[in-house]
């Protein structure tokens, strides 16, 4: 775990908060062990556009997977299967 998600999470218990956007699994396993609620980049784009923020989360997920983010094939092709449900 980094500093920066050291931080996310001794903030969020300072402020109690609700929920938690985490990516890298360790940090996640060890907010999730404290009774975080967890949310990753890819479900912030996902909510967006169920709740209509947002017009093509894939579009969005292949431009941060083209600066570096990284996302597996498995689980890109889980997202599209899923958003394929909401069309």
């Amino acid at each position: 775990m980094d500093y920066g998600e050291a931080e996310v999470i001794v903030l969020a218990q300072e402020v109690k908060a609700d929920l938690l956007i985490l990516d890298n699994r360790e940090p996640r396993l060890f907010a999730k062990h404290l009774g975080f609620k967890l949310i990753g980049t890819i479900g912030v784009l996902i909510l967006a556009y169920e709740k209509g923020f947002l017009k093509n989360p894939i579009e969005k997920i292949f431009e941060l997977r083209e600066k570096g983010f990284y996302i597996s094939d498995r689980l890109l092709r889980e997202i599209v299967k899923q958003l394929q449900g909401y069309e």
